[in-house]
């Protein structure tokens, strides 16, 4: 299944059209087509089809209505009573169809749901809008994104809706899956240069300390940390080990996060009683139970 941060992605791009072939539907005097793209919009097998046939990439290419004499095309996959039916066209775009869901009403349209490959190409397609994955072009697609879904229009928490909260977290999602290993790594390359004194900067400190650490055979998680573990140094240096515990601390053990929050008071031991400071200031941690793992 789609991540769950990925789903409101999709449920906002089909409350968009739904929003937007409405005025089309009264006028067709039909009992809504919007109904249909709602209950398409929760249906979790709607998903799951996305995802089984095309894989990451997956990019909403059209959306049609057509009524429901028209000639179904061949089922490959089913998804229960709800008559959803998907396929992948000769072109290879994969399509989703759906029958209205409200049969008591005669001549119900379908909607069609046109999906591609964005990697092949499809999220180029005017109106196209991608859904997940990463293609190369990814500031167009969410360039796209942003022209389709309204921006978040609350000025006050308590005025925000539903589909304020899905777009708002959407974006900000996609953003923070581009983009955050990229500005943690800033982090590191802005100390290249700088003069702390010493003979080099804290940049080349830090690559030292992870080439130490991959010589000596610690594992991707230990050289990572010490890789970032004074990115803090400027940023907050009465407490810099804290910094980059925190920005780790979703992706590492306990183990490593209590290792880099407390590594300034056990370096310590080897000068602070040189400059002023209490070189036993770690023996305040004795009895943790990472204690050794620092010592």
């Amino acid at each position: 299944a789609l991540d769950a941060d990925e789903l409101p992605i999709l449920r906002a791009a089909l409350r968009s059209l739904r929003e937007a072939d409405a005025k089309r539907a009264l006028q067709r005097h039909t009992s809504g087509p919007g109904y249909v793209l709602r209950k398409c919009a929760a249906h979790p097998a709607l998903l799951d089809a996305v995802e089984d046939m095309l894989g990451p990439n997956i990019a909403l290419l059209d959306i049609s209505y057509f009524p429901t004499s028209a000639a179904a095309p061949p089922v490959e996959a089913r998804t229960g009573p709800r008559n959803v039916y998907g396929w992948v066209s000769d072109d290879g775009i994969f399509e989703l169809w759906s029958i209205a869901f409200a049969p008591s009403f005669n001549g119900e349209p379908c909607v069609r749901f046109a999906f591609g490959d964005a990697s092949t190409g499809a999220a180029s397609k005017p109106g196209a809008c991608l859904l997940r994955g990463a293609t190369g072009e990814e500031d167009a697609a969410d360039e796209r994104l942003a022209k389709r879904l309204k921006v978040a229009q609350y000025r006050r928490m308590d005025e925000s809706t539903e589909d304020d909260l899905a777009v708002q977290c959407a974006v900000f999602n996609m953003d923070k899956r581009r983009n955050q290993a990229d500005r943690v790594l800033a982090m590191l390359t802005q100390l290249r240069g700088i003069d702390v004194g010493t003979k080099v900067d804290l940049y080349e400190h830090s690559v030292q300390s992870a080439a130490l650490a991959l010589r000596d055979g610690r594992d991707e998680e230990y050289v990572v940390c010490c890789l970032l573990h004074d990115v803090g140094e400027l940023l907050c240096p009465n407490a810099h080990g804290e910094l980059p515990a925190a920005l780790l601390r979703p992706y590492i053990t306990p183990r490593m996060h209590w290792i880099l929050a407390h590594h300034e008071v056990f370096q310590g031991y080897y000068y602070l009683d040189k400059c002023g400071g209490d070189k036993d200031a770690r023996e305040r941690f004795r009895y943790h139970r990472h204690f050794g793992a620092c010592e």
